[in-house]
């Protein structure tokens, strides 16, 4: 009977949260939303950072282990970037509510008790680039943490544009996706 009620009251947090962001939601509405009490919520719960990475680890689980496959290294910025790209691409098309979460933890002030992970994948991303650069096959024009950066948000943010909705038609987001690719090897490669 409880892991019926914890159960129910994940859900009921996902919901809150996929609606309104972290900072727009409280335990009341998520204890209100799951039919609980407060004090049952706070007994499955610690606090609401908790019950946030729990809702962000069981959409995680949800996802295919080798989209989050670590990229350490790279034989060519072309390779580098069709992996991510590929990989972040299928992890938020197959899971919308991943990438409704994450946008709504982009907006937060002070994200990082909400990441809620061990490792996160754009720091092995810096690992290859460091590596391409050192190997001469990237620019290093400018620093991995920034080419990181902008990889992130090139590949990312389409799915966080909740006014154009690219990623709900299927073509218009193939020819993003092709433009993102063309764009970051372009501008990562060596001339």
């Amino acid at each position: 009977m409880a892991i019926n009620k914890k159960q129910r009251i994940l859900d009921s947090a996902k919901t809150i949260f996929l609606k309104k962001g972290y900072s727009g939601s409280s335990i009341s509405e998520i204890a209100k939303e799951a039919g609980a009490a407060k004090s049952l919520v706070f007994h499955h719960f610690p606090n609401k950072e908790a019950l946030w990475r729990a809702v962000k680890e069981t959409l995680l689980s949800q996802v295919n282990e080798s989209d989050f496959t670590p990229i350490r290294e790279s034989t060519s910025v072309q390779a580098l970037i069709d992996t991510i790209v590929a990989c972040r691409y299928h992890a938020y098309v197959d899971n919308p509510d991943l990438a409704t979460l994450l946008g709504w933890q982009q907006l937060e002030s002070s994200p990082e008790p909400l990441l809620g992970i061990d490792k996160y994948q754009p720091d092995d991303w810096e690992e290859a680039i460091v590596d391409l650069q050192a190997k001469g096959l990237m620019t290093s024009e400018y620093s991995a943490d920034i080419i990181c950066s902008m990889i992130y948000g090139a590949v990312s943010n389409v799915f966080f544009d909740k006014k154009r909705k690219l990623y709900n038609n299927n073509q218009k987001l193939e020819a993003y996706k092709a433009c993102v690719t063309t764009s970051l090897v372009k501008a990562l490669s060596l001339k």
